[in-house]
């Protein structure tokens, strides 16, 4: 007899083409290098590499949303300094700078941004 439930929408485990589109990739390379830095999991499912579907969701909620980013030039006029002295915290480790897949050089975390501020408002 058939089953009767539902297909599910999602795969419990993803191939790495199958991740790299979910992550808007064009190719798998940028999974495989995950996968081999150990920042993505994976299983072996008979000699083939697959994702768990929970290990790449955790994955993308790692990484910063847009609303959670700004650029150096908007850090510089928050900070009210030059884009060079926010290089210069960020090689300090004052704030946290990220680089961004599809983006240009380095976005400025808001909350390391903020907590700095925070931290110069009560010295």
């Amino acid at each position: 007899m058939p089953s009767t439930a539902a297909p599910s929408a999602e795969p419990e485990f993803y191939t790495p083409r199958q991740a790299a589109q979910k992550l808007g990739h064009k190719g798998p390379r940028k999974v495989y290098e995950l996968m081999s830095s150990g920042r993505l999991a994976s299983v072996t499912i008979r000699s083939v590499l697959r994702i768990p579907a929970p290990a790449l969701a955790a994955y993308m909620e790692s990484l910063p949303r847009p609303e959670d980013l700004c650029t150096i030039p908007e850090a510089a006029r928050r900070l009210q300094v030059s884009w060079h002295t926010v290089d210069e915290m960020i090689r300090d480790g004052d704030i946290t700078a990220v680089r961004v897949e599809g983006k240009k050089g380095r976005q400025v975390l808001r909350k390391s941004l903020d907590g700095y501020l925070a931290a110069a408002a009560r010295s």
